[in-house]
């Protein structure tokens, strides 16, 4: 999963709890005020090999936590790095999952040790405009610009496709 934008789901911008995944990048994705938590990274305990990095995850709801485990994701990701996160009413960062946790805690496992927390510096988040500002600490992480005009809701019309932004 490369270079989506991902607003306002439920259970998470990026959920994968079911089985065993193995050798999945989550890469280069932004992910926007979700409900429960930002990301759902729960798997099976033979799962293998995952990733999650340069992701910027920003919310606002500070009873949402930024991450849902279960006591095999450590095992099952390979690397969860370089992310930029933002926690915008200034909350603490929290991790639910086998046992509820700090940010700080799942740090001390060895993920996000070079991820930053801080504004994404989007350019226009109450209308929408989730591109990011050329100042923005996510390129520092390696985070490469989306092309948000060439993706989304497409309108097919005869032979041709007509793109619709939202």
């Amino acid at each position: 999963m490369f270079g989506n934008l991902v607003v306002r789901t439920v259970l998470g911008g990026i959920c994968i709890p079911v089985g065993n995944p193995s050798n999945n990048v989550f890469e280069n994705n932004i992910l926007v005020d979700s409900v429960a938590q930002q990301a759902d990274l729960r798997v099976g305990a033979g799962a293998r090999g995952n990733r999650f990095v340069r992701n910027v995850i920003s919310y606002t709801d500070p009873q949402a936590a930024l991450l849902n485990l279960s006591s095999h994701t450590a095992q099952g990701f390979e690397e969860c790095d370089y992310n930029l996160y933002f926690q915008r009413s200034g909350a603490p960062f929290w991790i639910r999952g086998a046992r509820e946790a700090s940010f700080e805690a799942w740090k001390k496992l060895g993920f996000d040790k070079h991820s930053l927390t801080a504004d994404p510096l989007f350019v226009n988040p109450a209308a929408g405009d989730y591109r990011l500002q050329p100042a923005s600490e996510a390129f520092r992480l390696g985070f490469q610009p989306i092309a948000l005009e060439e993706i989304g809701l497409q309108q097919v019309t005869g032979a041709a496709s007509v793109r619709t932004r939202r």
